[in-house]
């Protein structure tokens, strides 16, 4: 009985230790305060396209990537307006609020290589993203583990 035990156990150790290993195509977000106060401000970054995630009228996240990227994503949906149209949608968006006034995270979106190819504006602190050359599959933003809505309140305890 033990000899097959030992080796169901190495082998699913090393399956653990696999799944562990990191995304070599993945991208990475790169949390700068200059980027909320960006947004907050509802500055737009000229070269780059804009999309959102969640309602027109009140997106959960705000991203803007460099021109010469093709975004790939049924999560989000790009937005149709340009200079001061876009400066008072995100004025008109990025400011929630609500009963869960949660952070405000802004991001650099970074490629595999730590080149930066957009931001992220979002109550949200984690994105993922895969790079195949200038497309980039982009996944619903969500809390990373340990975060959550409620982090800021464990803060000020």
């Amino acid at each position: 009985m033990r000899f097959i035990l030992l080796p169901l156990l190495l082998s699913t150790i090393a399956l653990t230790l696999m799944s562990c290993a990191p995304c070599e195509e993945c991208g990475t977000l790169k949390r700068q305060n200059d980027i909320t106060v960006f947004f907050q401000n509802s500055e737009i970054v000229p070269g780059y396209r804009y999309y959102f995630s969640g309602r027109t009228e009140w997106p959960s996240a705000v991203m803007a990537l460099d021109a010469s990227y093709t975004i790939k994503s049924e999560f989000w949906k790009p937005v149709d307006l340009e200079g001061d149209e876009l400066s008072k949608w995100l004025e008109s968006t990025v400011n929630w609020k609500g009963p869960y006034q949660t952070r405000r995270n802004g991001a650099e979106i970074l490629d595999p290589d730590g080149k930066r190819v957009g931001i992220f504006f979002s109550k949200y602190d984690n994105l993922i993203t895969k790079f195949e050359g200038t497309t980039v599959q982009v996944y619903p933003p969500s809390y990373r583990a340990g975060g959550g809505m409620d982090s800021g309140s464990r803060d000020k305890d």
